[in-house]
């Protein structure tokens, strides 16, 4: 039995089961053993999957144009931040920065970068290859820095966040009740079972359900109540004058937010052939 499935277990054993959520956090996230917090690299091309930096410089190139837009309309402050959410090794960061410096443009002179990675390899190499830049690149800050004019970028990011499976119950109260991970007796495999959520879960989860049709009996929502991706959860942290730019898959490119000023996209961004799918999708986001 693996380590991580014999720390998952021994868990279960002493809560009789855990939620999902603290199923998917431990298996992804557990410091040294986790999907995501190995010296493995998951995403690339000699990884599990890849995500749009990976494949093409135009998400960069694009991200590139935002960023040097909010900097103008901010009056072009001395400092800029760039805050990352699941950055890993800096793939996105490391084509904005290209497509600055190929542009020359003046804001590579004023950004820092401030980025949270919980895994500690993927943030060394990225430290390691921003200082293989000329005159090191731009300073890497602390997260938990004070707050400064910038943007705030988040890739693929919440997909990958750990979520609550609630189950549809006309018998349970507020109508639904938590699908949680739990062994088997017989088998000792592990399994689903039903149970109340984590009075904390359903404290956040009942105001969202009173909002929504009623749940059909076994109808299997997910959600993630405890997690906030956007300004109220950066708090005092957030920079000013920051948005959301949060990239979906292959399918499509999805910005939370667009310059009013966002033209009709060409074929080209400064020299970048746009693939036909991704010409269409920015015009369909503006």
């Amino acid at each position: 039995m693996e380590e991580l499935e014999r720390l998952i277990r021994e868990e279960i054993q002493r809560e009789g089961s855990v939620s999902f959520a603290r199923f998917m956090e431990r298996a992804t996230l557990e410091p040294g053993l986790g999907y995501y917090a190995t010296p493995q690299r998951r995403a690339g091309r000699s990884g599990d999957f890849m995500t749009a930096p990976e494949l093409h410089p135009i998400l960069g190139a694009a991200i590139a144009q935002l960023a040097t837009a909010t900097w103008e309309r901010l009056g072009r402050p001395a400092t800029f931040r760039w805050r990352e959410f699941g950055a890993g090794e800096g793939t996105l960061l490391l084509t904005v920065l290209d497509y600055l410096a190929r542009e020359r443009h003046p804001l590579l002179a004023a950004l820092e970068v401030s980025v949270t990675e919980a895994n500690p390899h993927r943030l060394a190499d990225l430290a390691a290859a921003l200082k293989q830049l000329p005159a090191g690149g731009p300073p890497l800050v602390a997260a938990g820095s004070p707050p400064i004019a910038g943007i705030v970028v988040a890739n693929e990011f919440a997909d990958a966040l750990p979520f609550h499976i609630v189950v549809g119950r006309a018998a349970s109260p507020g109508g639904f009740a938590e699908r949680r991970v739990t062994v088997d007796p017989v088998t000792n495999a592990l399994t689903w079972a039903e149970g109340a959520p984590d009075p904390r879960v359903a404290d956040r989860l009942a105001p969202l359900m009173a909002g929504w049709p009623p749940l059909t009996e076994g109808q299997l929502p997910r959600s993630r109540p405890q997690r906030r991706i956007g300004p109220p959860r950066w708090g005092r942290n957030s920079p000013r004058g920051s948005f959301l730019c949060s990239i979906t898959d292959a399918r499509g490119l999805t910005y939370g937010t667009l310059p009013a000023e966002w033209p009709a996209p060409p074929s080209h961004i400064r020299g970048i052939e746009l693939p036909p799918t991704c010409s269409a999708s920015l015009a369909a986001a503006t």
